[in-house]
C-alpha cells in the first residue's frame, strides 16, 4: 500500500510539473527524458525532441531525475517548445541562444546532443509525421498507403460498416495526419451516427486544408440545418454554390433549403444572397436539363409529360392556396384586432381596480365595490381570449392545408429535409507524383471515382474535378 501511494504521489507530481525522470517498464526498459502525462499512459521526450510513448499499463515505475537544477529544468522546457516544430533554422537558433546562456557543463553538453539529432534530421531532409520524424521517401510512401485506403472506407461506409470505417480513417490518419480524404469519411460516418458535434469537427479538418470543397461546405449546411441554425445553413450552402457552380445535386439542395427557412416570406440578407445565385445557376441548369426533355419541379426534376400534369394540378392547387392566403390574413387581422383590444381592456380595468380605493374621514384605505362594467368587460376580455386560442388554431389549420396543397401531388415538390452528400463526395489530395484517374471505364459494380483536388508542385494551382 505504502509502494503504491508513491507511485500514486509521482504521477501527481508528473502530471503537474512535467518532471524529468526515467520511467521503468515492466520487462524492464528504462525510457529516460521529459515526462508528460497523456490520455492513456506517458510520453517521454528525449533527446532532439525524440518522443517515446508508454502505456500506464506497462509502467513498473517512475523514477523522478535528482536533477532539478534550473539548467535541466531549462533544457526539458526548450524541448517541449520546440517538439511540435518543424523549422529546423528556427529550432536550431533556440538551441544556440540556450547553450550561449547556460553555465551547466552536463546541461550543455546533454543539449549539444540534441542539436546533433536535429542537425542530422535536417541532412536527411527529414519531416514531422504526427508525432514521429521520417524521411520524405517514407512520408511518400504512407501517403500511398492511405490513398489505396480510402475505397476501401467508402465501400464499408456504403455497406453500412460504420465501424470497419471508422478504423479504416483512423489508419489513414496514422499513416497520413493531414489526409482530407480521412476526415471527410469521418465526418460522413459521423452524420451517419446521428452525431452532429463530431460530424462538424472532422468536416472543419476537412474544410481548413480545401477549404472551397463543395461536398464539405454542403455538408457543413445540412448540419445547420438540423439545428435549425437557418442563416449558418444559409451561408455555408451559398459558399458551397459558388465553390461548384451549376452542379444539380447543390442547387436541388439550395431550392429544398430556400422553401425550409421561416423567413422565406421576409428574407434576411443571407437568404436573399442565395436565392439570386440559384436564380442565376439554375437558369444554367435548366438549359442543360430541356435538352434532356427535364423541368424542375421544386426541388426535383420530372419529364416533360410528367411536368405537364403536374403543372396542372399545381395550378389547382395554386388557387387553393390563394384562398387560403386570403382567408389566413383576415385571421390574422382579427388575431391583432383582438390582442390591440385585449390590451386596452387590461388597461382599463386596472384602472377601475385602482379608482376602487378611497381614504375615510380618519384616513383609512377602503375598498369600494367594483360597478358591474367592471365584471362585464372582464367577461367581454375572457371572450376575446378564447376567439384568439381559437383563431390561432385556425392559422395553424390553414398553414398545413397549404403545406398539403404544395406537396400532395404523385411527385412532391419538396422533401422537407436536406441529405447529405456522403461517400462518394469524399476530396482526395493526390500524393505528389501522382496523376488524376484516367477516362478507363470502371465495372457497373464499382462506385464512380471520388472528386479529385490535386495539389502538386508547380504553379500552385487547385484543379478541383468535381
Amino acid at each position: 500500500m505504502t509502494a503504491w501511494r508513491s507511485m500514486m504521489a509521482i504521477l501527481a507530481l508528473c502530471a503537474a510539473t512535467a518532471a524529468g525522470g526515467v520511467i521503468v517498464t515492466k520487462d524492464g526498459t528504462r525510457v529516460e527524458g521529459d515526462l508528460k502525462k497523456s490520455p492513456d499512459g506517458w510520453d517521454v521526450v528525449g533527446p532532439g525532441g525524440k518522443i517515446t510513448s508508454v502505456k500506464t499499463a506497462d509502467v513498473q515505475a517512475i523514477l523522478l531525475s535528482n536533477d532539478s537544477s534550473p539548467g535541466m529544468d531549462g533544457l526539458y522546457s526548450l524541448r517541449r517548445s520546440v517538439e511540435n516544430l518543424d523549422d529546423f533554422p528556427k529550432i536550431l537558433e533556440r538551441y544556440k541562444r540556450f547553450i550561449d546562456q547556460a553555465n551547466d557543463p552536463a546541461v550543455i553538453e546533454e543539449a549539444r546532443r540534441d542539436v546533433a539529432t536535429w542537425k542530422q534530421r535536417q541532412r536527411d531532409d527529414m519531416v514531422r509525421v504526427g508525432r514521429k520524424w521520417v524521411t520524405r521517401v517514407e512520408q511518400h510512401r504512407q501517403q500511398l498507403e492511405a490513398f489505396a485506403l480510402i475505397d476501401t472506407a467508402r465501400a464499408q461506409i456504403r455497406a453500412g460498416d460504420l465501424a470497419a470505417a471508422g478504423k479504416t480513417t483512423q489508419q489513414m490518419l496514422a499513416l497520413d495526419p493531414q489526409n482530407v480524404s480521412a476526415f471527410y469519411l469521418q465526418g460522413v460516418i459521423a452524420m451517419r451516427g446521428n452525431k452532429p458535434a463530431e460530424a462538424r469537427k472532422a468536416f472543419d479538418a476537412a474544410r481548413a486544408i480545401v477549404g472551397d470543397h463543395a461536398p464539405t461546405l454542403y455538408n457543413i449546411s445540412v448540419l445547420h440545418a438540423r439545428m435549425k441554425q437557418w442563416p449558418a445553413a444559409v451561408t455555408t450552402l451559398h459558399a458551397s454554390l459558388g465553390a461548384a457552380p451549376n452542379v444539380r445535386e447543390l442547387l436541388d439542395a439550395a431550392a429544398e433549403l430556400l422553401q425550409l427557412v421561416p423567413d422565406a416570406r421576409d428574407p434576411g440578407p443571407a437568404t436573399k444572397a442565395l436565392a439570386a445565385r440559384f436564380a442565376e445557376q439554375d437558369a444554367v441548369l435548366a438549359k442543360e436539363m430541356e435538352a434532356k426533355q427535364m423541368y424542375r419541379w421544386g426541388a426535383t426534376w420530372v419529364d416533360k409529360a410528367a411536368y405537364d400534369k403536374l403543372a396542372e394540378a399545381d395550378k389547382t392547387a395554386k388557387e387553393k392556396i390563394d384562398k387560403m392566403q386570403s382567408d389566413f390574413e383576415l385571421t390574422q387581422n382579427r388575431v391583432n384586432a383582438i390582442e390591440t383590444q385585449t390590451k386596452e381592456n387590461e388597461a382599463t380595468l386596472r384602472e377601475i381596480e385602482l379608482r376602487s380605493f378611497t381614504r375615510t374621514a380618519d384616513g383609512t384605505t377602503i375598498r369600494l365595490p367594483l360597478p358591474q362594467a367592471y365584471y362585464e368587460l372582464k367577461n367581454a376580455n375572457a371572450a376575446l381570449v378564447a376567439e384568439r386560442k381559437e383563431m390561432l388554431a385556425r392559422l395553424d389549420a390553414l398553414r398545413n392545408a397549404a403545406k398539403r396543397a404544395v406537396n400532395d401531388f404523385p411527385v412532391p415538390k419538396y422533401a422537407g429535409v436536406l441529405t447529405p452528400i456522403d461517400e462518394d463526395g469524399v476530396p482526395v489530395i493526390l500524393p505528389p507524383g501522382m496523376e488524376p484517374p484516367g477516362p478507363a471505364s470502371r465495372p457497373a459494380t464499382q462506385p464512380a471515382p471520388p472528386p479529385v483536388i490535386r495539389i502538386g508542385p508547380g504553379p500552385g494551382a487547385v484543379e478541383s474535378a468535381e
